[in-house]
């Protein structure tokens, strides 16, 4: 137990990195100690190490010591008798120094999204996520962790929160992973897609796209900020991508991997994908959720909830719908079988279906198009708009010969 750096590890398959993780928690406690025992041993090896006597020595530029000599001063040994049959390996830290560590809710915050355990069932696309990766070949590491008589799971669910009220929430999850063209697969994962796709409030604490190795989380939450488009772009995702290529080595800090050809190639892969496919994706939600609401504004205006835009401004905005109705379109027909598609479908049919469209995403020529300019120049901007509107009744519910007789008719009269 006084061994360090001398692990036995293949670093390219064991997780950990040279036998010295376990002893991270000489920085926040005055003792750190050891026990363990093998199956059936009689006697248990405890070890204590002098945390507050390192940190002590280490401050004193008077002290000229060695390191396998500062392990002997500051480390007790000792044998005790254990119970018969049982097997441990315990770690305690006496006197702990940071308050966080004993915050019970950031412990199991902390742990849910690096460690490496399981999907909730609470979340409602663990499933898929699981299938998915069994389809692609993939088994993830998982161990049962509890905290307190807590069995602890990752820390995603359905819905997102600001200010703790839903905002909005997951309704598909997608998947990507390296392309047919690199030698190994280099990484796999999966994203959420939520109906309104924006960014996602700190207090979510399962938020960004998370970089794991092994089911252990790569480096902090924010690790792969770098190799979006946008500097927000993080942001509108949760998610998880899994290095997969035997080369991908966490380094000694585990924010990274060791520089390698194979790291670079992931680089590369990762930075276009990014900044291809979900660049595009949130800017294409935007696209929607801009269009949906120039939508459901020209609604309510149809039903007569209060229309006062002069003739000039009804034009602007008539323009304005048409270019929601043909993003709304493009974009129904770019994620046709995709969760961006279905949502439009569901989210604008209604309002598409009132303004009909070609195969193009054009207006279809149901004489409406002339709704604008259709009113005399002659009459008042309040005459003109009303005038429209009963034109707009017009050919809604008539035939287009005669629709456009009465409206001759009128404008004669007129």
């Amino acid at each position: 137990m006084t061994n360090i750096a001398q692990s036995t590890k293949d670093r390219y398959s064991d997780k950990g990195f040279r036998g010295i993780g376990r002893l991270g928690g000489l920085a926040y406690c005055d003792k750190l100690i050891f026990e363990t025992a093998f199956k059936n041993e009689p006697n248990k090896s405890k070890m204590v190490w002098d945390a507050k006597q390192l940190r002590r020595i280490i401050n004193d530029a008077t002290y000229n010591i060695e390191a396998a000599e500062l392990i002997s001063v500051i480390t007790d040994f000792s044998k005790e008798r254990n119970k018969e049959g049982d097997h441990f390996f315990k770690v305690k830290m006496e006197n702990v120094s940071r308050d966080e560590l004993l915050e019970e809710g950031l412990v199991r915050e902390y742990l849910s999204m690096v460690a490496p355990v399981p999907l909730p069932k609470t979340f409602s696309f663990s499933e898929k996520i699981y299938a998915e990766a069994k389809k692609s070949g993939i088994e993830f590491d998982e161990y049962e962790i509890t905290l307190n008589e807590t069995t602890l799971t990752k820390g995603y669910k359905d819905s997102i929160f600001k200010d703790g009220e839903i905002t909005d929430k997951i309704i598909d999850i997608e998947f990507m992973q390296s392309p047919n063209d690199s030698k190994d697969l280099l990484f796999w994962g999966w994203y959420g897609i939520s109906e309104k796709m924006q960014q996602i409030p700190p207090e979510n604490t399962e938020r960004f796209l998370r970089l794991r190795k092994a089911n252990i989380q790569i480096g902090l939450d924010n690790r792969l900020d770098e190799f979006h488009k946008e500097a927000t772009g993080n942001n509108y995702f949760i998610g998880e991508i899994h290095a997969m290529a035997r080369d991908l080595v966490p380094n000694a800090r585990r924010d990274f991997f060791v520089d390698s050809p194979t790291t670079s190639a992931f680089k590369t892969d990762l930075k276009d994908l990014f900044q291809s496919v979900l660049y595009k994706l949130y800017y294409d939600f935007s696209k929607k959720n801009s269009s949906i609401k120039t939508l459901e504004e020209a609604d309510k205006m149809n039903v007569g909830e209060g229309n006062k835009l002069t003739g000039e401004e009804q034009v602007r905005f008539e323009k304005k719908v048409e270019k929601a109705i043909k993003d709304i379109n493009t974009l129904q027909v770019k994620y046709k079988d995709k969760a961006l598609g279905k949502l439009i479908k569901e989210k604008a049919s209604t309002y598409i279906d009132k303004r009909p469209l070609d195969s193009q995403g054009k207006k279809k020529d149901t004489g409406s198009n002339k709704q604008a300019h259709s009113a005399p120049k002659s009459l008042q901007n309040g005459e003109q708009t009303l005038v429209e509107r009963i034109f707009k009744v017009i050919r809604d519910n008539l035939e287009k010969k005669a629709a456009e007789q009465l409206i001759s008719k009128i404008k004669e009269i007129l």
